[in-house]
């Protein structure tokens, strides 16, 4: 009888053993199958998060990071390679805001000097609420470029169609320039004038650092 007990234990035992290995094995395989499941579910939600980025970049949806218009082009001048930068100068006349050999601020202030200087019109200084400008050093006619920012609920379609009017009616003095360009980026109103190759080069450097840059216009200097 002690031999019957002894086989009944082990015959139980390993009936036992066996149960808890089916168990952990079948623990396993739906620990598996879950974290599988789980991993593509991730893959998926990364994969259309990662198309949706490409989606909005390709719109050109990003915002403008620049807090003021100084800082905007900034970013443009700073991406230039120093062979391809020239002689400038930026900002207004006042000694706070002139620089050498970058932007500067430009007053907002003076309708009249953002007129005679930038070609922004006076009767709508109260548009904008900033602006920075950078010009060649050696002839403004080479190229003068203004940055402005519009202000409120203002609209960068009709400021940029008033600097357009303006800089095209304008007496031009030592010559004139060959192209006129004005691009929008958000609420900023970017207006260049000067000769093709440097605004060809302007416009390339400012399309890189603002992909969602629209142009406004693009029309001969006569």
């Amino acid at each position: 009888m002690n031999w019957m007990r002894k086989i009944g234990s082990f015959g139980l035992a390993a009936l036992l053993t066996l149960s808890m290995a089916a168990c952990q094995n079948s623990e396993s395989t739906s620990s598996a199958s879950s974290a599988g499941s789980q991993a593509s579910s991730e893959s998926t939600g990364s994969s259309q998060a990662e198309s949706q980025t490409e989606s909005q970049a390709s719109s050109g949806s990003e915002s403008v990071e620049a807090e003021t218009a100084l800082d905007f082009l900034n970013a443009v001048w700073d991406s230039f390679a120093e062979e391809e930068k020239f002689p400038a100068a930026g900002g207004d006349s006042s000694e706070e805001n002139m620089t050498m050999n970058a932007p500067g601020k430009f007053s907002v202030e003076d309708a009249a000097i953002l007129d005679s200087t930038l070609g922004f019109p006076a009767d709508a200084a109260d548009q904008i609420d900033d602006a920075a400008s950078l010009t060649h050093m050696m002839n403004a006619n080479n190229f003068t470029c203004g940055v402005f920012h519009v202000a409120g609920e203002g609209s960068a379609e009709d400021v940029a169609e008033a600097l357009k009017e303006n800089i095209l009616k304008r007496q031009w003095m030592c010559g004139f320039p060959e192209e006129l360009v004005i691009v929008t980026v958000g609420d900023y109103v970017v207006s260049t004038f000067g000769t093709k190759d440097i605004l060809d080069t302007f416009q390339e450097k400012l399309q890189e650092v603002y992909p969602s840059a629209e142009v406004f216009c693009e029309e001969a200097i006569a």
